[in-house]
C-alpha cells in the first residue's frame, strides 16, 4: 500500500522539488480564477486498483491538488479530500506521477512504453494509485496534452491522459487536468 503523502515524500528524496508556488490555489489571492482541476480514473471489473469503479475528484468538490515538479523532467500530484471531508468513510485519495525518460523533458506529445516510477528510468514514467491501492508492475502510455511553467519555471497548469494495465486484469484509463481549460473526456477508453 502506498499513501499519496508517502509517495510524495519519496519524490522529495528522489530530487523531486516541491514549490508551494506551482500550487496557485494555495497562495492565490481571493480573486485568481484558476480553472478548476480534476481527476478521473476507471477500470474494468477485476482490475485490483480501481476495483471495477470510475472515480473523480475536482478541485470544486474540496479536493487538494497537491503538486510536485521536476522541472522539466516529470511530475506528481497527490489528490485528496482529507482536509475538507471529515468523515473517514468519505475521505478518498489518489496519486498520478509522470515523467519522461530520463535526462529529457516532459513536453506535449506521446509517451509510448511508459512504466512505473523508478523502475526503467530510459522509459516514460507513469504511476498512479487509488485509495492506496497501487500495481506493482505499471507499464502503459500517456499523453501529456499541455504542461505550463511560469517565468520563475514553477508548474502552473498541466493536462494529461494515461492508460496503464497493472499487476492483476485490465487497463486503467484516466485523465487529470491541473488547472487547466482542456476539458476531460469520460466516454472513451
Amino acid at each position: 500500500m502506498r499513501s499519496p503523502r508517502f509517495l510524495l515524500g519519496l519524490a522529495c528524496a528522489l530530487g523531486f522539488h516541491f514549490s508551494a508556488a506551482a500550487n496557485p490555489l494555495a497562495l492565490a489571492p481571493a480573486d485568481f480564477a484558476a480553472p478548476p482541476s480534476t481527476f478521473y480514473v476507471v477500470g474494468p471489473s477485476g482490475e485490483y486498483v480501481t476495483q471495477g469503479r470510475e472515480y473523480r475528484a475536482t478541485s470544486a468538490d474540496g479536493f487538494e491538488f497537491i503538486p510536485t515538479d521536476n522541472g522539466p523532467l516529470g511530475i506528481f500530484v497527490a489528490i485528496d479530500n482529507l482536509h475538507t471531508e471529515k468523515d473517514p468513510a468519505k475521505q478518498q485519495s489518489y496519486y498520478l506521477a509522470v515523467g519522461a525518460p530520463y535526462h529529457q523533458l516532459l513536453k506535449p506529445g506521446v509517451y509510448l512504453s511508459a512504466y512505473r516510477f523508478p523502475t526503467a528510468p530510459s522509459q516514460a514514467q507513469l504511476d498512479v494509485t487509488v485509495y492506496d491501492r497501487g500495481n506493482n508492475a505499471d507499464h502503459g502510455y500517456f499523453s501529456m496534452l499541455a504542461i505550463t511553467h511560469d517565468a520563475a519555471g514553477n508548474l502552473v497548469s498541466r493536462a494529461v491522459d494515461f492508460t496503464l494495465t497493472g499487476d492483476v486484469g485490465g487497463r486503467i484509463f484516466g485523465q487529470l487536468r491541473y488547472h487547466s481549460t482542456i476539458p476531460t473526456v469520460t466516454t472513451l477508453r
